[in-house]
């Protein structure tokens, strides 16, 4: 068994054939398929089978990948440590993240981690949520990032801040120029949008049966990211983690309504690694900027005043009231889309 081999076998196992693998190694097909098979024959086990199309480990192989990843890191990090002593880390770490994970911290975690390592490279596998945990278990990852934080064995998990949910409408609704609603008024809102984020809208409709009051969505969007776009487009209304809306909310696309009585639970994120496995010097540079908190503390405690600012631009729904009762409701809604650039604040609370 060498490196060599255990190269070609990790490069199938991550791309799943023969002719990929030989792609990424700038090798022929023959040679990548000679290596494995020495590789069996050195394990006295079948390491790779075809399956529907693609080429996955047998159970030896998945037994394997993790040992093969870390020795070939190892060399790496090695070759690595001899040519820069002394300096910031180098090299590549394999982040695995979620699709929400990848798009809305990422951007928050590579500045502050390329200041310190700028010949750090960062190799992201955007996958499935529920496939992270899996990834970084099998080696294939050395850092995973998602949301919901997991709960699955072998891992050392760093829960980031929690992501408080909100009612988020669009300046031309109502509901911008109140200070708050009544959870009745946003069952009665007949724009209602959810997504199939089961993990806060199981919660939420609880919450509201509690009260005595039911929901009557009008869509069902599927993705937040999807109901966040059709309330930025005046669709309707929805329930979302602040950070998905952060920046609408602070353009002043989207305003933020808190509802009286209703306990609006939290979304969890979480950064993981293998329990049984040491980090190499670049995912250990990565793994210090993820649990010191840089870059994403301050993204997930809003600030403060950020509501009041925003309705305060929504305009004084009572001073233009009657001007706005005769103008056609599109118009109205174009204007008010508008508003927040105008510094009108509200000059009584509801």
């Amino acid at each position: 068994m060498d490196l060599a081999q255990l190269d070609a076998f990790v490069a199938i196992c991550r791309l799943g054939s023969f002719r990929a693998a030989a792609r990424a190694l700038h090798l022929t097909q023959p040679a990548v398929t000679a290596r494995i098979k020495a590789l069996e024959v050195a394990m006295g086990q079948r390491l790779l089978e075809r399956r529907r199309g693609t080429v996955v480990p047998t159970a030896a192989g998945r037994a394997l990948l993790p040992h093969a990843q870390a020795a070939l890191d190892a060399v790496a990090e090695g070759r690595r440590a001899v040519a820069g002593a002394g300096g910031p880390a180098a090299g590549t770490v394999r982040l695995a993240v979620s699709v929400i994970a990848g798009a809305y911290l990422l951007p928050h975690l590579l500045p502050p981690l390329w200041s310190r390592h700028p010949r750090l490279e960062v190799d992201v596998r955007v996958c499935p949520a529920a496939e992270v945990a899996a990834r970084v278990l099998d080696g294939e990852a050395q850092i995973g990032l998602t949301r919901p934080a997991p709960e699955a064995g072998g891992l050392i998990v760093h829960r980031l801040p929690d992501d408080p949910i909100c009612l988020v409408v669009p300046p031309g609704h109502p509901f911008a120029l109140r200070r708050r609603v009544t959870s009745a008024e946003v069952a009665a809102e007949s724009r209602l949008i959810v997504s199939s984020d089961k993990r806060y809208w199981d919660d939420l409709r609880a919450q509201f049966a509690r009260i005595g009051v039911t929901l009557h969505p009008a869509l069902d969007a599927g993705l937040v990211e999807v109901s966040k776009q059709l309330v930025c487009a005046g669709v309707g209304v929805a329930f979302l983690p602040r950070l998905i809306v952060q920046a609408e909310l602070e353009a002043g696309r989207l305003v933020a309504v808190p509802v009286e009585g209703l306990d609006l639970p939290v979304v969890t994120a979480g950064a993981v690694r293998a329990a049984a496995r040491d980090l190499t010097a670049p995912a250990a540079a990565l793994w210090e900027i993820l649990t010191a908190g840089s870059g994403l503390a301050c993204i997930l405690q809003p600030g403060g005043d950020s509501i009041d600012r925003q309705r305060g631009q929504a305009l004084d729904g009572r001073a233009l009231g009657g001007v706005l009762r005769e103008v056609p409701q599109p118009l109205q809604q174009a204007h008010l889309g508008k508003a927040e650039r105008i510094d009108v604040r509200v000059a009584q609370p509801d």
